[in-house]
């Protein structure tokens, strides 16, 4: 059982999307909202489609994937002084863990958080965000090398040039760093 849901810019051919019984027809612009009905529509269909075979399960997998990847934070907002500012995760290099609070470092500066580090962890995209370290996450798009060093460890070179030491039980983060390719 397949669920077919057309995302187009053009309203007329709803009609003929909807005779070969699709899910749903979003026409570009939509909102969040509007998205997650449409997920939540076709998962129903797959559902009652019955039966349960691997491929089935395997596009709910995807569609939760989808929606999943709406929950991912863009921005984090940081207090400073009496202001809060709101910080990219795009400009984040790297985060330390320190206790309860996590210290996040941009290119030019750092800033404390009061989350801890699996909080945040968990809130930040695992396709762009990886932790190396019991204490360290790094933006897997700002390292620019990675070198053994010894007994199983390496050591990450951010782009900012500072270096951080990949913990050898990281082993899986490091094998997701070297075969992440280069989004464009």
């Amino acid at each position: 059982m397949w669920a077919t849901i057309f995302v187009t810019a053009y309203e007329q051919y709803a009609v003929r999307a909807f005779e070969a019984n699709a899910v749903d027809y979003l026409v570009k612009p939509f909102s969040r909202e509007r998205f997650a009905e449409t997920l939540q529509r076709a998962k129903n269909r797959l559902a009652s489609a019955g039966g349960g075979s691997t491929a089935e399960a395997r596009i709910l997998q995807a569609l939760d994937a989808l929606r999943q990847r709406d929950d991912y934070l863009e921005r984090i907002p940081v207090r400073i002084d009496e202001a809060v500012v709101f910080i990219a995760v795009d400009d984040i290099v790297w985060i330390k863990a320190s206790r309860n609070t996590v210290l996040i470092h941009l290119a030019d500066r750092v800033h404390e958080l009061r989350e801890t580090m699996a909080t945040l962890a968990s809130r930040l995209d695992p396709r762009h965000f990886a932790r190396v370290h019991r204490s360290a996450i790094i933006n897997v798009r700002r390292v620019k090398s990675i070198h053994p060093w010894f007994n199983g460890h390496h050591v990450v070179t951010m782009d900012t040039g500072q270096q951080l030491r990949m913990s050898r039980y990281q082993h899986e983060a490091f094998l997701r760093l070297v075969t992440t390719r280069r989004e464009v």
